[in-house]
């Protein structure tokens, strides 16, 4: 279930209930649509923690198929405390339907 939080802006809260360790990608947030133009620099920022331990996986690539990373990939150890993350990449190609994506599913917690 996904919860909007009053009390931070743009902040979301992700329950998972019960769920079997899957994919990371079985379980996946991802934001609405942007157009990136090739070889301009770009900055993900987000702030992230989780109740457990767990690996998420952040990207941006392309919303359909095939899918092509459009030039940042990364892997963070989520724990009990907030963290601020913050990645400047450079685009490597034009895209009208380029999204940010979380992928979250790679625990069972």
């Amino acid at each position: 279930m996904l919860t909007f939080l009053d009390r931070i802006p743009d902040g979301m809260r992700i329950d998972f209930g019960m769920l079997p360790k899957l994919e990371p990608w079985r379980v996946r947030l991802v934001s609405p649509s942007a157009t990136l133009a090739a070889d301009a620099t770009y900055r993900v920022a987000f702030r992230i923690r989780a109740d457990e331990p767990r690996e998420a996986v952040f990207s941006v690539r392309e919303s359909r198929e095939p899918w092509t990373n459009l030039g940042l990939y990364g892997r963070v150890a989520v724990t009990d405390q907030w963290q601020s993350i913050s990645r400047e990449f450079k685009a490597k190609a034009n895209a009208t339907n380029a999204v940010c994506s979380f992928d979250l599913g790679a625990s069972d917690v």
